[in-house]
């Protein structure tokens, strides 16, 4: 088989995320949070969850996308951690966090490690007294994707596994996704899937995009995805 080339687009993706407050292997009064399911749509809710963690650092204030970037990789190399980093931000009923997102890290105790080792860059943490409990959110991710075609409408990761991107033909707010998912998963008979909302830059146009987590990337099965989702979309 031929191998096929990966493209990288800049761009953002916002999912409805169950956050829980971590208050151990963390700097004092510092603000940290973990998704411990992700993917909930496509995992079950039992305790043997195998889906991914996610964590998420509080910073003091609205850092500029190319400073994390830079800061991450200063991270990396300072303290001889592999993982993955992005700029994030949380967005709950009362409250709007800025924040670093990490997975893909070794363990827990490394998230204290790697806070400070932010901090001292001069990505300050966000710090407080009070108490912070879990809340349910809307996560806006910034990143690099690197994607391979699959065709001209739909993407796999080149970097995550069971990741697929499919386009869809307009932009939408995160209600109305929501509802769109909702309908196409009543309708949907095949596995299930986990979904989230994103967009990429390409050129000068945006390419705006569903997110699908499966362990099923054959094309037929994200094409009947995809035709599902525009022949919802239609309808609102």
């Amino acid at each position: 088989m031929k191998a096929m080339k990966h493209n990288e687009f800049f761009g953002s993706l916002v999912k409805k995320e169950e956050l829980s407050s971590i208050n151990q292997n963390i700097i004092l009064g510092s603000v940290v949070f973990e998704s411990s399911s992700p993917f909930r749509a496509y995992y079950s809710d039992d305790v043997l969850d195998p889906s991914p963690i996610y964590i998420y650092i509080v910073t003091d204030k609205n850092y500029p996308v190319f400073d994390i970037i830079r800061a991450i990789n200063h991270v990396k190399e300072k303290t001889g951690l592999d993982f993955d980093a992005a700029k994030a931000q949380i967005e709950s009923t009362d409250k709007l966090y800025q924040v670093i997102r990490l997975r893909h890290f070794q363990h827990f105790g490394n998230i204290s490690i790697i806070q400070k080792a932010f901090s001292d860059y001069g990505i300050s943490l966000y710090m407080t007294s009070a108490s912070v409990k879990d809340i349910q959110a809307n996560v806006t991710i910034e990143k690099m994707f690197r994607l391979l075609p699959l065709s001209e409408e739909i993407w796999l990761d080149s970097d995550e596994p069971n990741h697929a991107y499919l386009q869809i033909n307009r932009n939408l707010s995160m209600g109305e996704f929501v509802a769109v998912t909702e309908k196409v998963r009543n309708n949907w008979f095949e596995s299930k899937f986990d979904a989230a909302l994103g967009c990429f830059l390409t050129g000068q146009s945006v390419v705006d995009f569903v997110r699908v987590y499966t362990n099923k990337l054959e094309p037929e099965y994200l094409v009947g995805i995809r035709n599902l989702y525009l022949e919802k979309l239609r309808l609102i």
